[in-house]
């Protein structure tokens, strides 16, 4: 299985099966480039020369992209309040969705992009965060983020729910916790 979450749930339907966990994991090369910030939002197209924070993946609720944004349009915090957001990942449908909910001018919606600019947007970026949902079992200890694993390959500063399917993998030492929802 990718989680410990998930094995004991398999363990539960099945008590004799030898189950092991194997997270997800990334191709270390492909994300550990030495680009400066700059230089990756050249590649990327980003003209914002300020602090950026950057969110990967799918736009679903239980990874806890609702908390994530309404975090940063109702703070007060002076890096947030500097910050751009970028939300780089979704369906044409919920990107549309976000962008009516969510119209903040230091928000951008980028939606899909192909895999291989990924690297490109997380190195653009001060701050990448992990927002996932306590609320749902998939989330709090069924996943195995593979963001996470890009996040840390990339050696960027990672703010991550403390959730157990997050906390198997890293501590405190590794990502900066923030209690989920």
């Amino acid at each position: 299985t990718i989680s410990e979450g998930l094995r004991q749930f398999f363990l539960k339907k099945v008590p004799q099966a030898n189950a092991k966990v194997f997270h997800d994991g990334v191709n270390y090369e492909v994300f550990a480039s030495k680009l400066s910030h700059t230089e990756a939002r050249k590649r990327v197209g980003i003209s914002d020369l300020g602090p950026m924070i950057v969110y990967t993946g799918h736009l679903y609720d239980w990874k806890g992209v609702r908390t994530l944004l309404d975090a940063f349009t109702n703070s007060q915090n002076h890096f947030l309040r500097s910050s751009v957001l970028y939300m780089v990942g979704g369906t044409e449908h919920h990107v549309g969705q976000f962008k009516k909910e969510y119209n903040h001018p230091s928000i951008k919606f980028v939606g899909h992009v192909d895999y291989s600019l990924i690297p490109y947007f997380i190195h653009s970026a001060q701050v990448a965060v992990i927002p996932n949902s306590a609320r749902d079992i998939i989330a709090r200890e069924y996943t195995s983020p593979l963001k996470l694993f890009e996040y840390m390959a990339a050696g960027i500063s990672i703010v991550a729910s403390k959730v157990p399917a997050i906390q198997e993998v890293v501590d405190e030492d590794t990502v900066y916790f923030m209690e989920p929802d």
